[in-house]
């Protein structure tokens, strides 16, 4: 249900940005900044970092710095959108970012992920890092293809 323009306007003080603005802000400045500070500015990190994904193309690494921190910390509440990533030629970017990942991620996300990734937009890219995984059940997704 969506939330009457009058109760945002008495939720946020008129010069205080909304929490996807200040995500926003924070993942446009050219200085590196923490997943972990990111967070902190919004009460909902993964939905609104997942906005960030879905609306914003510039600057472009503001999309990819939120993907990492999802990949990092929000794995299981991304778990839906990974496949695409790694499939769809478009998301090209995200899909590397998620094959790059697949050794920190729970290996109950990371297998079917990196069995998607096989047969992706980038497969020779995903036989090569999952080849030289760390982890005995990502490279036991080549071996086994």
């Amino acid at each position: 249900m969506p939330v009457p323009m009058w109760m945002l306007a008495t939720t946020f003080a008129a010069d205080e940005p909304l929490p996807f603005d200040r995500v926003y802000r924070a993942l446009s400045s050219r200085d590196p900044v923490a997943c972990e500070t990111v967070e902190a500015l919004t009460p909902t990190p993964a939905a609104t970092l997942l906005e960030v994904v879905d609306k914003v193309e510039m600057p472009p690494w503001a999309p990819m710095i939120a993907a990492d921190c999802l990949l990092r910390h929000y794995p299981n509440e991304v778990r839906s959108r990974l496949d695409a990533w790694v499939t769809e030629p478009g998301l090209a970017g995200f899909g590397r970012l998620t094959i790059d990942s697949l050794d920190r991620l729970p290996v109950d996300i990371a297998v079917p992920v990196a069995r998607t990734a096989l047969a992706g937009s980038d497969p020779a890219l995903a036989r090569k890092r999952l080849s030289a995984s760390t982890r005995p059940e990502l490279r036991a997704v080549v071996e086994s293809k």
